[in-house]
């Protein structure tokens, strides 16, 4: 097919060349009739004799630039379109070509400095021109040039493939999907052979990870060009995802015949490896990638992964944190970066990218038990102990179940691609997350009392000296009613640390049940003396103003918290509910806005801001906080929400949807039975 269509280009370029060149020149007229026939190496023999015994014979140049062209040979084309430029060839005959020469060999400024548009010339020549134009722009990371490049080039000529097709692939690097996807529709629609569209709509499948889909339009590409590299990197990076790898592997090996030092094969090679567990033959691929381009990040994260699984934790370290350079924000990254460091005890380097990421990623039970963890190590006790905590209630389970996550690399662009599993941190070892503080946590969430209580006694058995041990032994203690014995445990703990704050609190805990709240202020003060940003100590004083009636005492103290304490969002949703328990409903919305502006994904802060935009009547944009707070935390509660807010609108069907899959999370759910009733 390929061949069929050089074939067909260069028959073309033939018959505009001149009869009487031809006729004067016997080599060159053998050049055609081998092309005819379709053998372009001997083609290229008669033309090199042509132009040996004539070497100004612009006709010979251009067409065996062109086969050159034809063939991806970019760097000897260019040098015969060149030639022919300086032997006065007139601009129709080269411009396009040149260009196209240009582009293959990446020399975007070269293109954008000597290809441009000629009125004089044809339209279609113009549009052409645009259209290489545009491309070169996107090759230099200018969106808005090459957007205009090819608009123009629309204005020309409105059905120009390859211009849609530019506007197509600009829209899909934006994320506009269906912007994307309905030119590339038309395209099809138009010319269902038209392979670059073909490529386009598989990689937009890829993305909005509908793989099979995706194997079915690559498939098809190959089908007309079985050895079209980009449908077979496409085609492999799906499979892979799919874990396919005995069909990736075939596509793969088509590509090492192709282009076996390439370095996104030999990328992909070393992903289907790891996947595979093959760690030896992984590390020879994308050792190989990184002595070719040593900042290729996702070599540079999989090398690392590679370290990892292998028990290299110093390499892995180093290789995980390049990537992070590049790669500040991916979560996969910055986990396993993390545990790397964890596993060398580096728990003050683990926590300082982990208390951003939970920051950013509030709802990831995981992230919360790797940084209570690294706050455990550095002793600070309340804050490990709160996110530990904060873990459980998310993922009640988290202290036993063997979760995986793959890791999501960029195989192609932003294509992710999975890289294999990595166990949850309780699976990487004990040193990763303390799971038996997890696990007496757990016991006491589930109300397991009696479990809890044998599961700290035992901590403080392996750990006496240890004043966390302590404290959990009082906490399960209180869970079991046997308060005396849990106060004796707390200042136990005391004892041990005097500086060990959570002990402290529990105690003031004890005094607010009772309402003792003079006791109680003087054991937060306490608290504050040693420790005056202390989140919690700081709410308590609050909360004590609020229980007195001083609600202007109350907002001074939740204020001054979320002043010393930027990075949690807690003050922020205390002071919108308070608000809006005394109807100050624009208060309580401008408090959410400002806490959504700094946690935006944050599920308290979300469901805070949706109840503010009930009662402001925002009911609408309440929908929309809520239908994000589904997407981040997917439970029962949130859905019944979204179904409340859905029926102010009168959204019933959507309504009805929500209160369904809230069923299917928790069948038996009594406020959901009876909101579908009323529905």
């Amino acid at each position: 097919m390929i061949r069929s269509r050089i074939l067909a280009a260069l028959s073309f370029a033939m018959v505009t060349t001149s009869f009487a060149a031809i006729a004067d020149n016997s080599y060159l007229a053998d050049a055609k009739a081998y092309l005819e026939k379709g053998n372009l190496n001997a083609a290229v023999i008669q033309l090199k004799n042509a132009l040996q015994e004539e070497p100004s014979d612009v006709e010979a140049r251009l067409l065996l630039g062109k086969i050159y062209l034809s063939t991806g040979n970019a760097a000897s084309a260019e040098k015969e379109f060149q030639r022919a430029i300086r032997l006065n060839a007139s601009r129709d005959r080269w411009q396009v070509e040149l260009g196209k020469a240009y582009l293959l060999q990446r020399k975007f400024d070269e293109l954008l400095k000597e290809i441009e548009p000629d009125p004089t010339l044809s339209g279609d020549i113009q549009a052409e021109v645009l259209v290489l134009r545009g491309h070169a722009y996107r090759g230099k990371g200018d969106s808005a040039m090459a957007r205009d490049a090819y608009e123009k080039a629309l204005a020309i000529r409105a059905d120009s493939a390859p211009a849609q097709l530019g506007l197509a692939q600009i829209a899909l690097s934006a994320g506009e999907r269906a912007r994307a996807r309905e030119i590339t529709d038309w395209l099809l629609a138009a010319n269902a052979d038209n392979l670059e569209a073909r490529l386009l709509r598989g990689e937009l499948l890829k993305q909005e990870r509908k793989f099979e889909d995706a194997v079915e339009e690559f498939s098809k590409v190959l089908e007309a060009n079985p050895r079209e590299p980009r449908a077979l990197i496409g085609r492999a990076v799906v499979n892979l995802q799919l874990g396919e790898h005995q069909k990736s592997e075939q596509d793969l090996a088509v590509l090492n015949e192709l282009a076996a030092n390439n370095t996104m094969v030999l990328y992909l090679n070393g992903v289907s490896a790891f996947q595979q567990r093959q760690f030896d033959r992984a590390e020879e691929y994308i050792g190989k990638v990184l002595n070719i381009q040593p900042n290729h990040v996702q070599s540079q994260l999989l090398f690392g992964a590679i370290r990892f699984s292998s028990e290299d934790f110093v390499q892995a370290d180093e290789y995980l944190t390049r990537a992070h350079q590049s790669l500040p924000t991916h979560l996969p990254t910055i986990k396993l970066l993390a545990a790397a460091r964890i596993k060398l005890n580096k728990f003050e380097q683990a926590a300082e990218i982990l208390a951003p990421a939970v920051q950013a990623y509030p709802a990831d039970a995981q992230l919360k038990a790797m940084l209570g963890n690294s706050y455990l190590k550095l002793g600070r006790y309340e804050e490990g102990s709160e996110l530990l905590g904060e873990a459980v209630e998310i993922m009640p389970d988290i202290a036993s179940l063997r979760t995986q996550h793959a890791f999501g690399l960029l195989a192609q662009g932003d294509t992710a691609t999975a890289l294999g599993e990595l166990q949850s941190a309780v699976n990487l070892g004990q040193d990763l997350i303390q799971a038996d503080v997890l696990l007496v946590l757990t016991h006491l969430r589930n109300k397991e009392n009696d479990k809890a209580l044998e599961a700290s006694r035992a901590l403080e058995a392996r750990q006496p000296e240890n004043p966390l041990a302590h404290n959990l032994t009082g906490l399960a203690h209180l869970a079991t009613g046997n308060e005396a014995e849990g106060r004796a445990k707390f200042r136990e703990a005391l004892a041990l640390d005097p500086n060990f704050v959570t002990a402290e609190i529990n105690l003031a805990r004890i005094e607010l049940s009772h309402n003792r709240l003079p006791e109680a202020e003087q054991l937060f003060n306490s608290i504050l003396s040693k420790d005056q940003n202390n989140l919690t100590a700081l709410l308590g004083m609050a909360g004590i103003e609020e229980q007195k009636g001083n609600r202007s005492e109350m907002y001074h103290w939740l204020e001054m918290a979320r002043e010393k304490n930027p990075a949690s969002s807690k003050p922020g949703v205390l002071i919108a509910r308070s608000y809006l328990r005394e109807g100050e409903n624009l208060k309580a919305l401008r408090a959410a806005r400002e806490s959504i502006s700094l946690f935006p994904k944050d599920p308290a802060v979300l469901r805070v801001l949706a109840s503010a935009q009930v009662a402001g009547g925002e009911v609408n944009s309440a929908v929309q906080s809520l239908q994000q707070l589904v997407e981040l935390q997917r439970s029962a509660p949130n859905l019944l929400l979204l179904a409340s807010a859905q029926r102010k609108i009168e959204d019933e069907a959507g309504a009805r949807t929500s209160v369904e899959d809230a069923l299917q999370l928790d069948d038996k759910s009594l406020p959901a039975i009876s909101m579908l009733g009323d529905i």
